[in-house]
């Protein structure tokens, strides 16, 4: 443990007289309690100037390398974590409220160089908190707290759930390597599944909403855990307890099954909704195994339920199917994106998926899905209805098909201009706001498409020509991200370090460049070989 020099100043001194204060109350305010324990008038002026003690450590936020220094080397700290288990709930909720100004996210977002020392006494209070067991109190405290509306009490206790939900969401802000050491010890992980699932409104309030403020703050610091850490998302899938048979993931389901058909009716059940979408990404993100606890928990059959209905839940679905089918590593194994495929397309998904072409998120999709499927199946040919069609359609099935191809262009066109222009979130780390990655998918569809059906080759020539364009252009683009991706492989293969791997890849590029097309054909993997056949023929 670092021991501080204290130095006096008015900063310091301050600090001195509010935690000698402090002392002084939680010493006479034991004195009474045990003297008096059944007389509550002998000892409630005590537990009043406890109460105002208490509060009046929360200035410490405003200086706290001066404030915190002092807390620490007086060992007062101690006093105040033990204070949780203070019979009166009010001084226990007043704790919570203390810590949360303490650790409040304000103080470090946007943190300057010169500010670092702020930063740095911020987590030396962390420490010292799971030192005195704080966040294993905290767990206890929070299970603790009835926000049942018969509750006498009920804006206090909903206050104090409140706090310590707040008190989570600044520790991942300080410190998000924190998150799963902090959950863990507050065994938060199973409250926050269960919270998530129940309101708990007054008969006024059940009027106006259909969820209470501390069910929405739950999946927002749910969303925020599972961002925070993979060990978390790990969890997740899992059943939460003896008592909770359930994985987190399972519940999710459930939670956004309710919204198939309806949307919600104010902002903060918008912002739990999307929440709860988040959550399932961030798992799909970072636990290997999510994915296929998805297809078993029947969660590709629930997306193309919503994509059937014109609900909130409609664009969320996209959002989720995209990350569903995206393989984290396009170099590896496709299964788990061909299962999803054959239950996607099997339960009528395709179909509500193509009228929703106009969106940029659905191109990356039917990117993925054609690329999972095989030439002359039955699958591809689905896949191939909606863009090409047989001599003797009909005038209306042909305008169709004719006006996905333009779409396709017009997506093609759309992502050039934007990297031309540098019209993107540079730091974005979602995959369908990079207009490379959009361009990539759109260039692949495009393709794959063109080596399919001559009629749809001819008409994409066609269209790319009226705009000045060529498909020389979408030809060059899909055999350098072949390229790329075939590069990537060889570098991870050679074990390039990363200092050379930039001059490891142009080499690579440059490499490939010159090989025949048999050579290349016979180098890549499998899964992109007929893409690369596609734009060679293109």
């Amino acid at each position: 443990m670092v021991e501080y020099l204290l130095i006096d100043n008015p900063g310091t001194d301050s600090a001195k007289k509010s935690i000698l204060r402090l002392e002084k109350a939680i010493s006479k305010n034991v004195e009474l309690r045990l003297r008096y324990p059944d007389q509550p008038e002998k000892f409630i002026d005590s537990e009043a100037d406890l109460d105002e003690a208490i509060l009046d450590l929360q200035h410490f936020s405003m200086q706290p390398t001066l404030a915190f220094p002092v807390l620490f080397a007086l060992g007062s700290l101690e006093s105040i974590v033990n204070l949780l288990t203070h019979e009166n709930k009010d001084i226990v909720i007043d704790v919570i409220q203390v810590i949360s100004e303490w650790t409040d996210e304000d103080l470090v977002n946007g943190v300057e160089k010169s500010d670092f020392d702020d930063l740095d006494i911020l987590k030396s209070l962390i420490t010292h908190l799971k030192d005195l067991s704080f966040f294993e109190l905290l767990g206890h405290t929070l299970l603790s707290f009835s926000e049942n509306v018969t509750s006498e009490i009920l804006d206090s206790e909903r206050e104090g759930v409140n706090k310590v939900l707040t008190i989570v969401e600044n520790i991942c802000s300080i410190d998000h390597n924190l998150a799963f050491e902090i959950s863990t010890e507050m065994n938060l992980l199973p409250y926050l599944f269960s919270r998530i699932q129940n309101s708990f409104l007054t008969q006024d309030e059940a009027k106006l909403a259909r969820i209470d403020n501390n069910q929405q703050y739950s999946c927002e610091v749910l969303s925020i855990l599972t961002q925070s850490s993979p060990k978390i998302c790990t969890v997740a899938t899992q059943p939460l307890s003896k008592d909770i048979s359930l994985s987190g993931l399972e519940i999710l389901l459930n939670c956004i099954s309710k919204y198939r058909k309806i949307d919600p009716i104010d902002e903060a059940e918008y912002e739990y909704l999307e929440n709860l979408f988040n959550v399932i990404i961030s798992m799909m993100i970072s636990e290997s195994n999510s994915k296929q606890l998805f297809i078993d928990a029947e969660g590709v059959e629930l997306v193309c339920l919503m994509l059937k209905e014109s609900t909130f839940t409609n664009f969320l679905s996209l959002k989720l199917l995209d990350f569903l089918l995206t393989p984290l590593d396009p170099k590896l194994d496709y299964g788990i994106g061909q299962k999803a495929l054959s239950i996607f397309l099997d339960c009528g998904g395709y179909q509500h998926l193509c009228r929703s072409l106009m969106k940029h998120r659905v191109v990356n999709i039917l990117s993925w899905l054609f690329r999972f499927t095989r030439a002359n199946t039955k699958y591809r040919w689905l896949l191939l209805s909606k863009f090409a069609c047989h001599n003797e359609a009909d005038s209306k099935v042909k305008l169709a098909c004719n006006a996905r191809l333009d779409r396709l262009v017009e997506l093609h066109l759309f992502y050039t201009e934007c990297i031309e222009q540098n019209e993107y979130n540079q730091n974005s780390q979602a995959h369908v706001e990079d207009p490379e990655v959009g361009l990539n998918m759109v260039d692949c569809l495009i393709s794959i498409v063109a080596l399919n059906d001559n009629a749809s080759k001819a008409h994409l020539s066609k269209a790319v020509e009226l705009k000045q364009s060529s498909l020389q252009n979408i030809k060059n683009n899909v055999i350098n991200y072949i390229f790329d991706l075939f590069s990537d492989s060889e570098n991870t293969e050679s074990g390039d370090d990363s200092k050379n791997e930039e001059n490891a890849t142009i080499s690579l590029n440059s490499n490939i460049s010159k090989l025949s097309f048999d050579q290349v054909y016979e180098k890549i993997n499998t899964d992109l070989k007929e893409l690369y056949l596609a734009a060679k023929i293109l």
